[in-house]
């Protein structure tokens, strides 16, 4: 879709509308310090404030809500004409506040205000509880990538992964609780790039993990290649924007079409109708720091850490035994999990957090199904299955616990939790060859720093059953 196309059909969208009065929609940005932010929302701005032409009676444009407002965004302006040079990158979390108008031939209308936060790239941080505030609030938001950056820096790809991880967990919650939602997909500083469909694919390719992630839950998003040159024009330094309105006015036509027949929901409030009570909510940010912050607890289970996965460690050959914690306020949220649960079976996170609670009760039978359902939805994720296979381990269920590892190794033959928790079990099983092979291969594929904490395994199991 062109951008001219696509402006014809937000118009139409916006023309179809009603015109009564309508709550703030607040859009979010997301993006790294230096992505370009604040440079796109002054493109923007500038335009779609140009003038009314008898030749285009029904421009959008953007208007300030008052004075303040319009002095924050001419101080952007301002300093692009007085240095020549694109404003820096943002210091602190800014609020813009726009209403969205149209010119007709007899009068102005407005069509909708929104709310724009301008973040400094540190800021979008899921542990940031200003940041998790404006999340929450938010009815659609725009993700920033550096579209130069991405095809000419091999080393840029690997950095986008905290954006990348924050838009497809936004996608996730969206999906999963239904929630009307709109994501901007902004590519910037598309100018520097050669002006050839060979660009384009580039893009495309290497930002292929997270469109598969947007597609996989089902999101509403629209891709858009953004390019702001700064040029001189009399003498004066100024920003020469082309269709660098058009994500947000695709944005904002997409919510109102999404909202027309109810109420504006934003995601927070999205959440609390669809959750069952406060206690769901909890891990809420959990989902959106990422899949580190997911794999069960398993404390006390007599794990040592190996490359970041869970190893359970058999001193004497018998796994060390959960205490049982007093029960407090873990009863009623066991109790929610499971009311949650029965509405939303496959409910990834609820299945984590009641997992990691029947754990943490001494009640790892009771977990086992959890994570049996958790590794049939991802099986491809390793830390689940070996998450499982210590459950297996700690009700003495050798046998699936060793056929669930050597799942894992099929999947990774040199993962080394899976190679030591095997080759424990052949200790156990009196298959001491067969153990002090594994052992030889975790300790080979075992990172510098680990190695003498692989053998030291080995020597203290094999010790044992002499």
């Amino acid at each position: 879709m062109t951008a001219t196309t696509l402006k014809q059909t937000i118009l139409q969208h916006m023309n179809q509308q009603s015109s009564s009065a309508t709550k703030t929609l607040n859009l979010l940005s997301i993006g790294q310090r230096g992505v370009g932010k604040t440079v796109f929302l002054a493109g923007s701005y500038i335009e779609l404030h140009s003038g009314f032409t008898a030749e285009r009676p029904q421009k959008l444009w953007f208007d300030s809500h008052n004075s303040q407002e319009q002095e924050k965004i001419e101080k952007v302006l301002n300093y692009i004409t007085q240095t020549g040079q694109y404003p820096p990158p943002t210091m602190k979390i800014a609020n813009f506040n726009f209403s969205l108008k149209r010119h007709g031939w007899w009068k102005t209308k407005t069509l909708c205000d929104f709310s724009w936060w301008d973040l400094p790239g540190e800021s979008c941080d899921f542990n940031n509880p200003k940041y998790q505030k404006l999340v929450l609030s938010s009815h659609g938001c725009c993700a920033f990538i550096n579209a130069e950056a991405l095809v000419n820096n091999a080393a840029y790809l690997p950095q986008l992964t905290q954006t990348i991880d924050q838009v497809a967990a936004i996608a996730s919650l969206v999906n999963q609780h239904n929630i009307k939602y709109a994501i901007a997909l902004v590519f910037t500083k598309c100018d520097l790039l050669a002006p050839e469909p060979l660009s384009l694919l580039q893009i495309e390719e290497k930002i292929q993990p997270l469109l598969s992630r947007l597609d996989a839950a089902k999101t509403n998003y629209q891709k858009f290649y953004s390019a702001i040159p700064l040029v001189t024009f009399a003498g004066v330094p100024q920003l020469k924007p082309t269709g660098a309105a058009t994500p947000i006015l695709w944005l904002v036509s997409e919510l109102k079409r999404l909202h027309q027949t109810q109420p504006k929901q934003d995601l927070g409030s999205g959440l609390k109708q669809q959750l069952l009570s406060p206690v769901e909510q909890t891990f809420i940010f959990k989902q959106m720091l990422g899949s580190k912050s997911l794999p069960l607890i398993l404390s006390g289970i007599g794990i040592l850490g190996v490359v970041g996965i869970a190893v359970t460690s058999l001193w004497g050959g018998k796994p060390l035994a959960i205490a049982p914690k007093a029960a407090s306020d873990t009863d009623s949220k066991i109790q929610a999990y499971e009311q949650l649960l029965q509405n939303d079976p496959g409910n990834f996170d609820a299945l984590v957090e009641l997992a990691n609670l029947r754990i943490q009760q001494g009640q790892p039978n009771l977990a086992i199904p959890l994570m049996e359902k958790l590794v049939r939805q991802e099986p491809e994720r390793l830390e689940l299955q070996l998450n499982l296979a210590q459950l297996y381990k700690l009700t003495e269920q050798l046998p699936k616990a060793e056929s669930t590892y050597d799942r894992v190794l099929l999947q990774e033959k040199d993962n080394v939790a899976a190679l030591v928790n095997k080759a424990l079990i052949r200790v156990e099983q009196g298959d001491r060859q067969t153990a002090n092979r594994l052992f030889s291969q975790a300790e080979k594929a075992a990172p510098p720093n680990l190695k003498a904490k692989v053998r030291d395994i080995a020597k203290n199991s094999l010790s044992s059953r002499e």
